[in-house]
């Protein structure tokens, strides 16, 4: 009679031959492992210093976001500014304190100010290098979004991508996912805020857009209403260690709050909600954004 063919009896049965095999991958694997550890020490013996930051962004350890909302320059007083031009500011002096931070845009830099003055830009063509900073996406949102979480899961740099905000629709899976692994590396620069982006109209007004962005869990999402609050946003952004930030930034100008000092608004605004403007009389409303 026939018999039906079934595997071995014991639970974990590997064949002799895939024992064997696999045993000369391990050799081989250990053999280059060694090596590289052997370079790696050579290495970093001749340059401790470029080791101890290769090993500090490695462990994500960053400057603490006290000692970054006192190292960062304050902002101009009396210049009413669009966030996404405060942004501009910020992200020059992020990337200065932060050496692991790279930016990139989908062919949004002119646009959403997220340009590394000075950093270079990354690639093996033309005037780039790998050791620039500038990612160029091409119009392509959702590879941005896929090839930010990569650089992430890499675990070596802190990545940003821009574009504007009603654009989020063509990568959302991919915040999905970062909110999910909660990639602190990760945030986003989505620029062009609501119903003053300009010319454009109604298809680039991302008016549902933002709260479509707060219903993930783990996204911390800014909205800052002044070039500190900015700063503060950015600062959370590249320091947080649970999940993925969104920085929404404006087109149009805004005031400044100088009713509070530039430590009280970056402060606050890593708080998530602080009093911006206090009464100064009885309550007749109270405006809660």
């Amino acid at each position: 009679a026939r018999e039906a063919p079934a595997p071995p009896a014991d639970k974990w049965h590997v064949s002799p031959d895939t024992r064997k095999y696999f045993g000369s991958v391990q050799e081989k694997n250990e053999g280059v492992y060694n090596a590289w550890g052997e370079t790696y020490k050579a290495w970093s013996t001749a340059n401790p210093a470029m080791a101890k930051e290769l090993e500090a962004a490695i462990a994500d350890d960053v400057m603490s976001a006290e000692d970054m909302i006192d190292a960062i320059p304050s902002m101009e007083a009396d210049v009413a500014e669009a966030s996404r031009v405060s942004g501009n500011k910020a992200i020059q002096e992020i990337a200065k304190l932060v050496p692991n931070y790279i930016s990139g845009s989908a062919d949004l830099h002119g646009s959403c100010r997220n340009y590394i003055n000075d950093g270079g830009n990354v690639g093996a063509d033309f005037d780039k290098s790998f050791a620039g900073k500038n990612m160029y996406f091409g119009i392509r949102e959702h590879a941005m979004g896929s090839i930010l979480n990569g650089i992430a899961y890499h675990g070596i740099f802190k990545a940003s991508g821009s574009t504007f905000a009603v654009f989020v629709d063509y990568f959302r899976p991919t915040i999905r996912v970062a909110a999910l692994a909660e990639l602190n590396r990760v945030s986003w620069i989505l620029t062009h805020d609501s119903i003053g982006v300009g010319e454009d109209g109604p298809t680039h007004q991302p008016v549902e857009t933002v709260s479509g962005i707060r219903v993930f869990p783990n996204v911390d999402v800014y909205r800052p209403g002044d070039a500190e609050e900015t700063v503060g946003a950015f600062i959370s952004s590249v320091t947080r260690k649970d999940g993925p930030t969104a920085l929404i930034f404006s087109r149009q100008n805004l005031d400044q709050n100088n009713l509070l000092s530039v430590k009280e608004r970056r402060e606050g605004t890593l708080k998530g909600a602080y009093i911006a403007k206090k009464e100064t009389a009885d309550l007749e409303v109270i405006i809660i954004a």
